[in-house]
């Protein structure tokens, strides 16, 4: 009898209970290893990347303040050379706000976002999809957590950055939840991890319930049909 028959049998002569602790701790053991692989070096780089966003945003500020001091001179009457500084300061605006908007591409498109979920699911995966919704949109670069109307069309004109959320939960076996986790870490967007739950029933069945979000330029969100 090989060993593996001999590990299967063993397995077989369980109760429901052992087998119970047993997905259970293999299920741990995935999560803090997939955390401290995927997740941390993710969310580390994101986090940069806001940071930076946030100079940003704050130098874009003090050229509009600059700029608008300056209109008001030449209101009154001062000479050419007001223009020109005028003219400077709004191309380094420009600039900035391309470098800001450069620093997100990276990370999927809201639009984009429930395909990539959904797309994972039905066709390259044998999880079971049990609900798919979106959270509350809100502003990712500012110090206030308010929430974002995403149904607006009154959008700032300041270069704020939002962050959508998703919530997915599924079921299906270890090993799936697995190849589904590194196929969305494989996708050339970035996804910031924000919430991971694995939980098991008496029949051994695993419901994974997972929230993503990511950050965009754009304050709407995705529409469902």
């Amino acid at each position: 009898m090989s060993q593996l028959q001999q590990l299967s049998n063993k397995y077989n002569d369980m109760t429901v209970r052992e087998r119970v602790l047993i997905v259970v701790t293999f299920s741990t053991l995935l999560y803090y290893t997939w955390w401290g692989i995927f997740v941390e070096s993710t969310d580390l780089a994101i986090e940069k990347n806001i940071a930076m966003n946030k100079e940003h945003k704050a130098e874009i500020k003090n050229i509009k303040l600059t700029s608008s001091v300056l209109n008001e001179q030449l209101k009154a009457g001062l000479k050419n050379e007001k223009k020109e500084q005028i003219t400077a300061l709004n191309k380094r605006l420009e600039g900035l706000r391309k470098k800001l908007k450069s620093q997100t591409t990276e990370l999927i498109d809201p639009n984009e976002m429930l395909h990539v979920l959904s797309n994972l699911v039905y066709k390259q995966s044998n999880l079971t999809l049990l609900s798919l919704k979106r959270l509350s949109v809100k502003p990712a670069l500012e110090s206030t957590d308010k929430e974002v109307d995403a149904g607006s069309d009154n959008e700032s004109s300041e270069p704020l950055i939002y962050k959508h959320a998703m919530q997915v939960k599924m079921s299906g076996r270890y090993a799936d939840i697995v190849s589904y986790m590194q196929g969305l870490e494989a996708k050339d967007w970035a996804f910031i991890w924000d919430a991971f739950h694995l939980e098991t029933d008496e029949d051994l069945k695993l419901t994974m319930t997972l929230e993503l979000s990511t950050l965009s330029d754009k304050v709407k969100w995705v529409a469902f049909k």
